[in-house]
């Protein structure tokens, strides 16, 4: 006999091993790039998105899936907060498997400025 609640313990669980790839995925990408996260992944606060200095924000995702559905709304919603802070808006998309893969999505205007920035003009 169940309680009727093995619906919520099976929702629960997976949103939880959902955050907790999401939350590890922040950890590691903070200490790689040198960023700092936001807490609350930028629920709550001033300061949105996943990962911030003072040059860029970040939006990170990743997923064990063979495909990721990735909505413009999201994207217009990252340039507005971080042009809001003064930086430069990134979209990190991490394939978990079958190899771990990360993409990095920016605006080409954004992407050329740091391409002439490397090469000193």
């Amino acid at each position: 006999m169940t309680d009727g609640l093995d619906w919520l313990r099976t929702s629960r669980k997976k949103r939880n091993t959902g955050y907790h790839k999401g939350n590890e995925d922040e950890k590691q990408g903070a200490k790689e790039l040198g960023m700092k996260r936001t807490k609350g992944s930028g629920s709550s606060g001033l300061r949105k998105g996943d990962l911030f200095d003072s040059y860029f924000a970040g939006e990170l995702k990743c997923t064990d899936a063979k495909q990721y559905t990735l909505h413009l709304k999201d994207l217009l919603k990252l340039l507005d907060h971080a042009r809001e802070a003064g930086t430069i808006p990134y979209f990190r998309l991490t394939f978990r498997k079958p190899v771990p893969r990360r993409f990095v999505i920016m605006l080409e205007e954004d992407f050329k400025a740091l391409k002439e920035y490397k090469e000193g003009k």
